[in-house]
């Protein structure tokens, strides 16, 4: 995996962005484990609704995350990406298959960098 310098924004260790950060991150982890449960179960729709009205009030205070979960990868993308052999996919293909850590961004300004799994097959 070949990285990039990208310039990102300092944040403190204390303050509210690494708590909020952190609450990104699991958010982003939580719609990846709902990915594999039925829409059947109890709860499971009101739980997705939830994580929804906190992703709307983030995006209102000025914090972006993106789902690139299933999308194609760009070698150009600015996030971190860790490849993986697949030959179940199509020939050719490079899908983000993982979240691993999601870009998020406050009022335009990058504060994490993203981390993904590609699966390959070339």
């Amino acid at each position: 995996m070949m990285e990039t310098e990208i310039p990102i924004f300092k944040i403190e260790e204390d303050s509210n962005q690494s708590l909020l950060l952190k609450i990104i991150n699991e958010i982003v982890r939580m719609r990846y484990r709902l990915t594999n449960i039925s829409d059947e179960i109890n709860g499971i729709p009101q739980l997705s609704k939830s994580l929804d009205r906190i992703q709307e009030e983030l995006n209102t205070q000025g914090y972006e995350f993106l789902d690139l979960l299933n999308q194609n990868y760009n070698p150009g993308m600015t996030i971190r990406a860790r490849l993986i052999v697949n030959n179940d996919i199509p020939k050719g293909s490079q899908i983000i298959t993982k979240i691993l850590q999601p870009q998020v961004t406050y009022k335009g300004q990058l504060i994490q960098i993203g981390s993904v799994e590609v699966s390959i097959n070339e």
